[in-house]
């Protein structure tokens, strides 16, 4: 009656595929085959290392881009992708491939005198938090309402569950929750939105154990209404001195607007995909993926170094060894 058209049964839809297979990693094979094509259609001999730096930054880590933006890719295939950029950027001459360098220091920041490449997974996972984003900040889309009501009916997004036989599309979302847990953080407006001992943004939450009379206690409960001001003696009767000063340093709305969970990583407070991708390397990594500090004092003494002696200081794989050997 309406005209509509039954289209039939497609593997693939707007370049993603249509229906999950047990097989993850077949399913994305066509990704790894773009990027195979793609890197052996240049003259790779021909290109300078600054030449192979942009076209891995620009082509390669920008084919899967999309894919990774609605599904978490298997991690054995991301590691492909990683191979396969590592083989390009290195010169092979006749012989066998010698990655000089693990593909995580090549991943460090320019600033920190690496060159600067994505983790893929890490990638992966800050484009998922994006959808996460999206959810949270747009309540009322359909997309929403088709989620909650069948993984998180009666709770909030940050307080929702795996579930039992989820879909592919909510397992690939849901993995980067934590990610969006670890940069969120409530901007309080009236304060009746949030609990100061909820379990939601929990790198913000309150240091100080939750008592008995107070478990249940809202940020409203510490503000005096009439004024728009912190109750300063219930606040340092029930907090710690640390959390204490923390929260009368937070600024009050005279207008009494509504909470909002805002992005802790930016300067608008909107979440951005480059600042969830650091909050993800520094999560994958405690200590952090910093230049050597080796190679620090060589730059501080004699200027900027050169490639092998970024290689040097950097601690690639058996450097000596596999120098001595390729000058054989």
């Amino acid at each position: 009656m309406l005209g509509i058209r039954l289209e039939n049964k497609h593997e693939v839809y707007l370049g993603l595929p249509a229906l999950a297979f047990r097989s993850k990693r077949a399913l994305f094979a066509a990704l790894k085959d773009r990027i195979w094509r793609r890197i052996h259609g240049w003259q790779e001999k021909t290109l300078s290392q600054a030449g192979k730096v942009v076209l891995i930054q620009v082509v390669v880590q920008a084919i899967p881009s999309y894919a990774m933006s609605c599904f978490l890719l298997p991690r054995t295939l991301l590691k492909e992708f990683q191979s396969l950029a590592a083989d390009f950027f290195w010169p092979d001459g006749e012989r066998r491939i010698i990655h000089w360098l693990a593909w995580d220091k090549m991943c460090v920041s320019k600033l920190d005198g690496e060159r600067g490449f994505r983790k893929f997974e890490a990638f992966n996972l800050a484009l998922l938090a994006k959808q996460l984003w999206c959810l949270l900040i747009r309540p009322d889309s359909l997309v929403h309402k088709v989620l909650k009501a069948k993984y998180f009916p009666r709770t909030h997004l940050f307080d929702a569950q795996l579930g039992t036989r989820p879909s592919f599309t909510w397992r690939s979302i849901f993995a980067a929750l934590s990610l969006l847990h670890a940069g969120c953080r409530w901007r309080i407006g009236t304060g009746r939105s949030v609990h100061v001992w909820s379990e939601r943004a929990p790198s913000f939450r309150v240091i100080t154990p939750p008592s008995l009379l107070a478990a249940q206690l809202r940020m409203c409960d510490l503000i005096v209404e009439q004024t728009r001001e912190w109750d300063v003696e219930a606040v340092q009767f029930l907090f710690w001195p640390e959390d204490s000063r923390l929260i009368l340093q937070i600024p009050l709305s005279l207008m009494g607007l509504d909470d909002l969970l805002v992005w802790h990583y930016s300067s608008n407070c909107l979440f951005s995909v480059r600042s969830a991708y650091h909050v993800a390397l520094s999560l994958a990594s405690q200590e952090g993926l910093v230049m050597n500090d080796g190679l620090q004092e060589y730059g501080a003494r004699y200027g900027r170094p050169t490639f092998l002696i970024k290689l040097r200081y950097s601690h690639g794989v058996r450097f000596e060894i596999f120098y001595i050997r390729r000058l054989i």
